[in-house]
């Protein structure tokens, strides 16, 4: 089935079976997965001890403030945690989720734009230095075909990374109450900016000599 799938991709666009062939192996695929599983188990554990806990000492629980937990405020001086009857503290989960989601946002937005632009740009300098880039010139592929098999090929380890981290990126926008369609209005801007800087690169990248170095 995968090579059946492969085949229909090298028939649809033969440059984005190119650099699908070159580049989506085993061990970059473990290695995209791995970065970015652990970036979100760093991010989730980081977030985890931020949240407030009933301390050991036995020490007054309504005199501790923390961001994420349930506010209460006593004077326009003083403002504690709320605790329930257990003395547990009364966690605010929709904030803990939405730093979750922010972080998540931001970060995806960076590797994509950032580290994918970078990737097309080093790609077309390194086809330049080989000698290859005048050959995919003269191939008889339509120039948008070698366009846009560069654009979804390059940073395909990115958008696995990308689509990795997207479970708990809807996870965390939901539990945060952002609406559905807010969020794949999100998605939908990310996707736009990722071809618009892309372009670009590829754009500037074969027109001018000094932006791979």
């Amino acid at each position: 089935m995968t090579l059946n799938l492969l085949d229909q991709i090298g028939n649809w666009n033969p440059q984005l079976f190119r650099e699908i062939k070159g580049r989506l192996n085993m061990s970059n695929m473990a290695i995209a997965s791995a970065f970015s599983l652990s970036a979100q188990l760093l991010l989730f554990m980081y977030y985890s001890e931020q949240m407030p806990v009933p301390r050991a000492n036995g020490e007054d629980t309504h005199s501790v403030y923390n961001r994420f937990c349930t506010l209460e405020t006593a004077t326009s001086y003083d403002t504690k945690c709320v605790t329930d009857a257990l003395g547990n503290f009364v966690i605010n989960w929709q904030t803990w989720w939405l730093e979750i989601f922010f972080w998540l946002s931001i970060l995806s937005i960076l590797a994509l734009l950032v580290a994918g632009t970078y990737l097309l740009v080093s790609d077309l300098d390194k086809e330049e230095r080989r000698g290859t880039l005048n050959f995919i010139r003269l191939s008889p592929q339509p120039a948008k075909t070698i366009f846009l098999g560069k654009i979804l090929g390059v940073p395909i380890l990115l958008y696995l990374a990308a689509i990795l981290a997207v479970p708990l990126h809807l996870y965390s926008g939901l539990a945060a109450h952002i609406p559905l369609n807010g969020i794949l209005c999100f998605y939908t801007a990310v996707a736009a900016s990722c071809g618009l800087f892309y372009s670009a690169a590829m754009l500037f990248g074969l027109t001018t000599s000094w932006l791979g170095g």
